[in-house]
C-alpha cells in the first residue's frame, strides 16, 4: 500500500494529490494555494484561454459550411463579417478546409486557401486557422471529429471580474491510501460530451474528511493517474462538470 498525500480544496477547480505524508500544514501552505488560484485565473483570461472558447461543432461526412451565424455548420461569431468563410470536407476521418476567395485565414502566420486539419491516423498537435480574433482547430473525442472555437473578443472574457473561492481549509489535506488492483480493471467514465467511454484502471485510493471514508477510481494516462470527480457543490456552486486533473508523482504506471 502506498501513501500519497492529498490536498482538497473546497473551491472550483482545484483538488490536488501529491506524494508524501500529511504530518502538518506547510508554512506557506495558504501562500502556495493562493498563487495556484491566481495562476488558474491567468490561464483562463489568456488570449486562447478557457473564456475565450466560443463554440464546439461536431463535424458530419462530407460537406460542412463555415461561416458567421447559425445557418452555418461551423458557425463563427459575429466578429467575422463576410457571411460565408468556406468550407469542411469530412471524408473517412480527415478533414480539410477550403476557404472561399478573398478570406484573410491564416495558420501560423502563413495566409491559406486550403489546409487539412487532422486526420485520425495524425500525430502531433493538429493545425488551427485564424481569422481576425478568431481562431478554429480540429479536435477527437472518441470515434467523433469537431471544430473547436475561439475568439479572444468574447466578452465572457474581456468582462470577466474574477473567480469566487470557497475559504481555505487546511482540514481538508488529508492522506489517501493507494490500493493497487492484482490487474489493471477497465471502468467506464462519462466525459465531458456525454458519452462513455472505458478506460483502465490501476487501484483506488481511499481517504477519510472527518470520520467518513471516501474512495477513488484513478484512470491510468500514460504513466500518470488520471482522477476525474464531482460532488455536492457541482449541483449549484461549483463546475458542474466532471472535474479532472493528473496527479503528481502517482506510482509509475505499468504498460
Amino acid at each position: 500500500m502506498k501513501k500519497l498525500s492529498i490536498r482538497i480544496f473546497a473551491s472550483i477547480l482545484t483538488f490536488f494529490l501529491w506524494s508524501g505524508i500529511a504530518a502538518q500544514v506547510p508554512p506557506n501552505y495558504f501562500e502556495t494555494i493562493q498563487q495556484w488560484r491566481s495562476d488558474r485565473q491567468a490561464r483562463l483570461i489568456k488570449e486562447d484561454g478557457w473564456l475565450s472558447v466560443a463554440g464546439l461543432f461536431w463535424l458530419k461526412d462530407g460537406v460542412n459550411s463555415v461561416g458567421s451565424g447559425k445557418s452555418y455548420d461551423v458557425g463563427l461569431t459575429d466578429s467575422f463579417t463576410q457571411g460565408r468563410f468556406g468550407e469542411i470536407v469530412f471524408l473517412n476521418g480527415k478533414a480539410t478546409l477550403k476557404v472561399d476567395p478573398g478570406i484573410p485565414a491564416t495558420s501560423g502566420k502563413t495566409t491559406i486557401s486550403t489546409i487539412d486539419l487532422g486526420s485520425e491516423a495524425a500525430r502531433g498537435a493538429p493545425a488551427s486557422v485564424s481569422v481576425g480574433s478568431q481562431t478554429f482547430y480540429l479536435i477527437r473525442r472518441g470515434a467523433r471529429s469537431a471544430i473547436r472555437l475561439k475568439d479572444s473578443n468574447r466578452p465572457e472574457r474581456l468582462e470577466f471580474t474574477g473567480l469566487n473561492w470557497f475559504p481555505i481549509d487546511p482540514e481538508l489535506r488529508i492522506t489517501a491510501d493507494f490500493e493497487p488492483y492484482s490487474e489493471p480493471r477497465l471502468v467506464k467514465v462519462s466525459n465531458i460530451i456525454g458519452e462513455t467511454v472505458e478506460m483502465k484502471s490501476p487501484g483506488v485510493l481511499k481517504f477519510k474528511i472527518r470520520g467518513t471514508e471516501y474512495r477513488l477510481t484513478p484512470v491510468a494516462e500514460g504513466d500518470q493517474l488520471f482522477i476525474i470527480f464531482r460532488d455536492l457543490t457541482s449541483r449549484t456552486t461549483t463546475y458542474g462538470a466532471p472535474v479532472a486533473f493528473f496527479m503528481h508523482n502517482a506510482p509509475r504506471m505499468e504498460r
